[in-house]
């Protein structure tokens, strides 16, 4: 029979297959025989008859009998020979492959088989595929049958695993090129989206809640900075040891690295001036000496004698002249070969810092009540410090899990910043207290309080803290000399400490996030701190001794009677009661206290173990109903077709090990 542009094909039972299909593209004249070999035909046959197929699955109305047909794979097929041979033109895999172009641009590609065994999973780009490594949150997904053959994903951020380093063709990389694919930075795309590089003009912005820690790099996110903390800096010491210094004590720690480093240099200095003192002992023959002609003949016959100096005057101008040349390049070469030595003893006897900068920074997504994490900016000297208050996307972020639970961001070497306008100050918002102010239910806030008494020793530093009203114990970790803390924790001083910590029992302590000072640097504060002054200076010392007193006395009263006279009461901030009308049914009336609990932080625990909560369970009823879509208003045809199902978003769980249908 007659196919596409008049090739004859040769059917066997009314059927043809590759080896029909490859003997009629060889009878063309026109195409090269070289270039069109059966692995080629066998490839491009596959993807053709997927195409075909789908089009009369999805679209019966319109291709029923008559896009699977001999005619219709025969003209697909001649026309891909125009393109990639005629023409020129490769697909993004085939780019990839033979090192022609990145893989982490926005790729759109097809999931064309799926690897339980090995956990890898098979990508197309219509016209090749590759083998694709999947990380453990894809890997969940597929085991769920969430992502499924059909199915097609976008990778803002691909890899690749194996690759050479002049390339090689798509049809030989199978087996030996991989791509490498991560939760983080994979969405899924529509069923009609065109494949290969995606034309996106604007990457995807990410909230928190979907983000996996152990899903790899995301490639945006827009969060709110709610909270700045001081500058730290990790210090690698021993074997593999992490050690993180608040900014007093890098600076002391560095001064003394310093001044070892130069006690050190001073000796090695002194050795190499000894070891090139001396001289030799030659006694001086005037005719052997004039008979040298050349400068290192020269040089070396006068280094034998006590004093070479006193010896010039029986040299010759042209002997004098070859000399001092010669001399010059000596002593630079010995001065570079004594500074190389120096340095290597040096580094020996005391190596260089492994010193790195950090800010940390708490984020949210720009909405009240929204998911908190964690930020960590490396090497923050070389960047400008982001501002408290403000709204920035940020690109190429790592995720990781923090605790085995919470789910963390921390900067890379390609991590951009990029602020947006917009108040977002009641986010950040944070009060500063009093010791008698402190609102229930919070985990961290800005203290201002008066030193009564301090407890420093070598594992923790005990001190309290009062206003006019009442007083509290506050832990510091480590002893005050090693936080560079002595002349600024005393009784009787007045302190601003931000970010001072609260447990859940109501404790309070300083970590390596707080700060505490005498004189703060920020006009706020210090305005603060000044009110807070002048408020306590009509209160004499008697009345802190008298505090100080019924604060331990308090302390003396067994806990049983303590929590008779005062029951704990949960922490306001776990529970939120939403403003949504309350629903009631004949038999039984609406009560504001079975409204559901709106949680703000998730990593707090629901309940606590001195307290629990009884909440009566009720049945909630919803009925379903369809919704169809009429095909008939979509004009575009896929590339490849995959599953019709509607798929928009990734939802993360609470858990990284728990993950839900993100695709549904």
């Amino acid at each position: 029979m007659l196919a596409g542009s008049n090739v004859e094909l040769h059917l066997v039972k009314d059927s043809a297959g590759v080896d029909e299909f490859y003997a009629a593209l060889l009878s063309v004249p026109h195409i090269k025989k070289q270039a069109v070999t059966r692995e080629w035909v066998a490839n491009h046959y596959r993807w053709v008859v997927w195409k075909c197929a789908g089009q009369e699955r999805t679209q019966p109305s319109v291709f029923a009998g008559r896009a699977l047909t001999p005619d219709s794979v025969m003209s697909q097929l001649l026309q891909r020979y125009n393109v990639e041979v005629e023409e020129g033109k490769r697909s993004a895999l085939r780019k990839i492959t033979e090192k022609d172009d990145s893989a982490g641009k926005p790729l759109t590609l097809l999931i064309s088989g799926i690897n339980n065994i090995e956990k890898t999973v098979e990508m197309s780009d219509g016209w090749y595929c590759l083998d694709c490594q999947i990380d453990m949150p894809l890997t969940v997904l597929v085991q769920r049958k969430v992502i499924s053959v059909g199915d097609k994903i976008t990778s803002f951020s691909s890899g690749i695993i194996g690759a050479h380093n002049d390339g090689i063709p798509p049809l030989q990389a199978k087996g030996m090129i991989k791509l490498k694919m991560n939760y983080n930075a994979v969405r899924p795309a529509q069923w009609h989206a065109k494949l290969g590089y995606a034309d996106v003009s604007v990457m995807p912005i990410l909230p928190l809640k979907v983000l996996s820690g152990d899903g790899g790099m995301c490639t945006c996110v827009c969060v709110v900075i709610v909270r700045r903390y001081p500058i730290q800096y990790m210090e690698t010491v021993g074997e593999g040891k992490k050690e993180f210094l608040s900014a007093k004590q890098e600076s002391r720690r560095q001064q003394e690295y310093e001044k070892k480093r130069e006690k050190i240099m001073e000796e090695l200095a002194e050795r190499v001036v000894c070891g090139a003192a001396g001289g030799g002992t030659k006694k001086i023959d005037k005719a052997a000496l004039r008979k040298l002609e050349t400068g290192q003949e020269l040089y070396d016959t006068l280094q034998q004698y006590p004093d070479p100096g006193s010896l010039h005057h029986l040299l010759s101008s042209q002997q004098l002249t070859l000399l001092r040349e010669f001399t010059e390049r000596e002593q630079s070469r010995a001065s570079e070969r004594r500074n190389k030595q120096l340095m290597e003893q040096l580094e020996e006897r005391c190596p260089r810092r492994k010193v790195i900068s950090l800010v940390k920074y708490k984020i949210q997504c720009n909405s009240e009540g929204a998911t908190r994490s964690h930020l960590t900016v490396w090497r923050a000297e070389h960047q400008d410090a982001l501002k408290e208050g403000r709204c920035y996307k940020i690109y190429n972020v790592a995720c990781s899990a923090y605790g085995g639970r919470a789910m963390c961001l921390s900067s890379v070497k390609g991590t951009q910043y990029r602020e947006l306008p917009g108040d977002f100050s009641a986010i950040s918002y944070k009060p500063v207290c009093t010791v008698s102010s402190i609102p229930l239910g919070t985990q961290e806030c800005d203290l201002l309080g008066r030193v009564l008494q301090v407890e420093d020793t070598e594992k923790d530093t005990v001190f309290v803290m009062a206003d006019t009203v009442v007083c509290k114990q506050v832990t510091l970790r480590g002893n005050l000399a090693n936080q560079e803390l002595s002349e600024v924790v005393k009784p009787g001083n007045h302190l601003f400490i931000t970010n001072m910590m609260i447990s859940r029992q109501g404790k309070l302590y300083v970590n390596e996030k707080s700060t505490l000072t005498t004189s703060p640097k920020d006009s706020c504060q210090a305005s603060r701190l000044r009110d807070f002054t002048k408020s306590l200076s009509s209160k004499s010392e008697t009345f802190w001794e008298g505090l100080l007193k019924a604060k331990n006395t308090c302390e003396s009263v067994p806990d049983e009677q303590l929590i008779e006279e005062c029951p704990e009461q949960p922490p306001l901030e776990i529970y939120e009661t939403p403003n949504k009308p309350t629903f009631s049914t004949p038999n039984q009336p609406a009560r504001d206290r079975f409204s559901t609990p709106k949680i703000l932080d998730q990593s707090i625990p629901l309940f606590s173990k001195k307290s629990s909560l009884n909440v009566s369970s009720s049945s909630l009823n919803v009925s379903s109903s369809s919704l169809n879509v009429s095909s008939s208003s979509l004009v575009d045809l896929p590339e490849l077709p995959c599953s019709t199902r509607a798929k928009n978003d990734f939802v993360t769980p609470v858990k990284p090990a728990d993950y839900r249908d993100i695709f549904s």
